[in-house]
Formats: structure tokens, C-alpha cells, sequence
């Protein structure tokens, strides 16, 4: 179990063959605000109004636009973390954001594909004696696959993360310790997990590719009164690998989020995170040096690229549950109480075998 408490003063601070896919999206954003003045507009003057026709004019209604929630500069945007309570800009460090625009325009849906967008950050595949798979970065070229946290609260475990849940992604470069406690020397990976927000939205996604791969997302949020809203998020993920045998990644989850006191001094917000997921590790071909000769890859000497050399046990299982609690009360204009907690369990099966090619 995770639990901070903070009391402090707010500051002014995949496969080398070719791959085609499609991808299809419907989404819809209602604003109070937007609706209110939609609904407040004046109309356009008819032309039996005398005052039009004497002076030719006639009155337009005013266009609004309405861009979604939050500013786009991600500069000016808050971290979301209680221990960093400023704007990005503030935080004595380097921050890359990876926004869920740009989530959305890649087409991501793994935290690792996130993570391709931000230079200084590597992967650890698991290999060279036997490593874990699944999540494993480096920043800096420091190990940092125990500085991964979601919503400021450390996410235990070596998984494969699926990026439905995610409203956008921080690596924070530079040491951990001052605003952490604990970590490497390279930074941390903090993912935002979607909440519950004021106004009614919905967004249906849908992706289509060769492999074949098949990939659906639904997020619902519905506001419930003046300060209380929900919001449900699900995934559905289908995968085989080009060009290879018997290689998959399939997974699935859901979030739920409630929020209390929106729009208020005192707001509460509970998520609980599902995600299961089962793969099979590809093993990849070995190279063969015949005696006396060069090694080549098993391709080069007739073998199909898409020949599977594993075992049928080789199998990596994950079950991810997680509910976290967020408190935040501001006090007055100088002070601020918060309190982020968190329960969350992990089951993994994870095996796979030498090949001795």
C-alpha cells in the first residue's frame, strides 16, 4: 500500500516487416460553460426588425469554440502531483510531457511506445541473462524500472502498462530524491490516470492492422450533479505479430473513476484500475556458423523468418488491480492539504525457455 500525506504552501511556480493498419475514432465534448452560452446567444435580427432595415446591418450570433479542457501549454499546466504543487515550468528539473494529444495522433498503446517521444529515455528488453520482461527504462542510462509511478504513487511491478487509462505521461529527469524520497539518478516515469470531470463526454476508438491486430476503447464520462461526476474507460486489445508464428499480445482493462467537489476547494477523487494481460515472448531466430564459416541468421540458410522456436509454456500472465484514493482541500489562498493513497495488487506467470540453437 502506497499513502502520502502532504501539507505545504502553494507556490507561483513489434516487427521489421512493413505493417498497414487503420485507425477510426468518434468523440464528442459537452461543456456547461459552452452549453449555457450557447443557449444565452442572441438571435440574428429578422428583417422585419425596423432598426436592421434602416441601417442594413443584420446581427450574427457569436461563434464559440470550445478546445476541450485544460491549456494548451504544457508549460502552464499543473503537474497533477500533490508534491509538486506548481506548473510544470516550476519544477527545478526537466520535464517532458507527452499530452493525450499526441497519445491520440501516434496512435500509442503501450507506455513503452509513449516513451519513444522523449530523448534520454532506453529500453530494457529482458535480455542478456535471463532479464525480466515487460516494463524496464532507462533515463540517463540509469536503471529506472522502479521509478515508474502513476498519479504520483509508485506502480510496483514488471508488466506490460496499457496506455487507455492514461491522460497524459511526465518523465521528470534528474535525480528522484527531493521530490520522491528514493530512485535512481536518472528521473521517474509518472503516468496520469484519466478522472472523472465536470461535463458529459464520450470517445469510441477503434484500430484495425495487419498481423492481424484489433484494438477497441470506449470512455464514457457522465456528470451526475453541480460537483459529482463518474467516468468509465475499457480496452479491449488483439494482437499477432507480423511475419511470425504463434507470437500474440493480448490484453484487457478498464478504469473507473468517481469524483467528489469538483469545482470546489475540497475535491475527492477514487479510481479503480483492471488490467489483464497474456503474450507470448517472441524468442527471435539464432545466428548458425557452420564450421569453418560465418555466422548467419536461421533466414539465410532457408529457414522461414516466421518459425517459432519456443516452447508452448513460454507464456507471460499479468493481473493488475488498483484503486487509488485523492484528497486535495485548499485550506486558503496559502495553504493546501492533500492525501493520495493506494491499494493495488499484482499476479504474474511469467515463463520462458533457453534456446539452444
Amino acid at each position: 500500500m502506497n499513502n502520502s500525506t502532504h501539507l505545504h504552501s502553494l507556490r507561483q511556480t513489434t516487427s521489421q516487416a512493413l505493417t498497414a493498419g487503420l485507425a477510426f475514432s468518434l468523440a464528442a465534448f459537452a461543456s456547461s460553460d459552452a452549453l449555457a452560452q450557447q443557449a444565452a446567444k442572441p438571435k440574428p435580427a429578422s428583417g422585419n426588425d425596423p432598426q436592421a432595415a434602416n441601417n442594413g446591418a443584420v446581427e450574427l450570433p457569436p461563434i464559440i469554440v470550445d478546445g476541450g479542457r485544460g491549456d494548451p501549454n504544457v508549460l502552464r499546466s499543473t503537474t497533477g502531483l500533490s508534491r509538486l504543487p506548481g506548473t510544470v515550468q516550476d519544477v527545478p528539473q526537466t520535464v517532458n510531457v507527452i499530452t493525450q494529444k499526441t497519445l491520440q495522433e501516434q496512435g500509442v498503446t503501450t507506455l513503452d511506445q509513449a516513451l519513444k517521444n522523449v530523448p534520454g529515455v532506453t529500453v530494457s528488453i529482458g535480455e542478456g541473462g535471463g532479464g525480466m520482461n515487460g516494463d524496464q527504462f532507462r533515463i540517463r542510462g540509469f536503471q529506472a524500472k522502479g521509478d515508474i509511478y502513476t498519479d504520483g504513487l509508485r506502480d510496483f511491478g514488471v508488466y506490460v502498462r496499457d496506455s487507455f487509462a492514461y491522460e497524459q505521461v511526465d518523465v521528470i529527469k534528474g535525480p528522484s530524491s527531493e521530490s520522491f524520497g528514493m530512485g535512481s539518478s536518472g528521473g521517474v516515469v509518472n503516468n496520469s490516470l484519466k478522472n472523472a470531470h465536470l461535463g458529459d463526454s464520450y470517445a469510441v476508438q477503434g484500430m484495425l492492422g495487419n498481423g492481424p491486430l484489433l484494438r477497441a476503447e470506449a470512455d464514457i464520462n457522465k456528470q451526475i450533479n453541480d460537483t459529482t461526476a463518474i467516468r468509465f474507460v475499457g480496452m479491449i486489445h488483439d494482437q499477432e505479430i507480423v511475419d511470425r508464428d504463434n507470437i500474440f499480445s493480448d490484453r484487457w482493462g478498464f478504469l473507473a473513476s468517481a469524483g467528489f467537489g469538483l469545482g470546489t476547494d475540497r475535491t475527492w477523487t477514487v479510481n479503480y484500475l483492471h488490467q489483464e494481460g497474456k503474450r507470448r515472448p517472441d524468442m527471435g531466430l539464432p545466428i548458425l556458423t557452420p564450421a569453418g564459416g560465418v555466422g548467419l541468421p536461421m533466414p539465410e540458410f532457408g529457414v522461414a523468418r516466421s518459425t517459432y522456436l519456443g516452447k508452448v509454456t513460454d507464456l507471460d500472465d499479468s493481473q493488475v488491480d488498483m484503486v487509488t484514493s485523492r484528497f486535495n482541500w485548499d485550506v486558503n489562498d496559502w495553504l493546501t492539504v492533500s492525501n493520495d493513497t493506494r491499494l493495488a495488487a499484482y499476479n504474474r506467470y511469467f515463463a520462458q525457455g533457453v534456446n539452444n540453437c
